[in-house]
């Protein structure tokens, strides 16, 4: 399974919910699950298929701050490893695609640079605008994963193997999306269904020939 979450904070709210429960939730999975980092859970999956139920990976969208102040501190004493996957052109803004909504502060640059030495963190992609992939033209959506790998790699110096459909509905991607993310070597992307289990997300191996 792939956990997903947002923001963390000290009260709930749209795509927030309280660093207590959080924790509570965390404690709970270490105590059932094996966590793996994604790149492991991608090993894992393709050496054992798809049948495992005792491992889990932890992922956040949107690159919010307190992934930086509350997430990485109480993941790292746990020794838990996560993924953050970034909307690129937002990178040091606010979530202006929630439009009405609460405005939370993503990450800058410099902290974006910080976090990427971290090897309890590994950084994925979240397009360059959050928007939604099939949604776009072909030249749009290449670009949208292109572009985000290139400056993600160039400003923080790391391989960007992973990368997570904003919004995620499976209507919100198609297949040119899964071919051009095959053919810019990414290992993996993610999307999310939502339903009576919408913490979790569905997983999309795309190098399928990969050791």
């Amino acid at each position: 399974m792939i956990l997903m979450y947002h923001n963390i904070g000290d009260k709930s709210g749209f795509n927030t919910i309280l660093f207590d429960n959080f924790k509570k939730q965390i404690e709970f999975v270490k105590s059932k699950y094996s966590i793996l980092s994604l790149s492991e859970y991608v090993k894992s999956l393709k050496k054992h298929g798809y049948n495992s139920n005792k491992i889990i990976t932890i992922t956040f969208d949107d690159a919010y701050k307190s992934y930086l102040n509350k997430v990485i501190p109480f993941l790292q004493k746990e020794e838990i490893s996560s993924t953050v996957f970034v909307p690129v052109s937002h990178v040091g803004k606010f979530n202006i695609w929630d439009d009405g909504r609460e405005k939370i502060e993503l990450m800058t640059w410099e902290e974006l640079k910080g976090i990427s030495r971290n090897p309890f963190v590994e950084i994925g992609s979240h397009g360059m605008s959050h928007s939604k992939i099939s949604k776009l033209s072909n030249n749009a959506i290449f670009r949208e994963i292109k572009d985000s790998k290139d400056i993600l790699e160039e400003n923080l110096f790391v391989k960007i193997n992973h990368f997570n459909f904003p919004y995620g509905q499976l209507n919100d991607l198609n297949p040119f999306s899964i071919k051009v993310l095959g053919e810019l070597d990414y290992i993996s992307a993610c999307s999310a269904r939502y339903n009576n289990r919408n913490s979790l997300k569905e997983y999309f191996l795309v190098k399928q020939n990969r050791s």
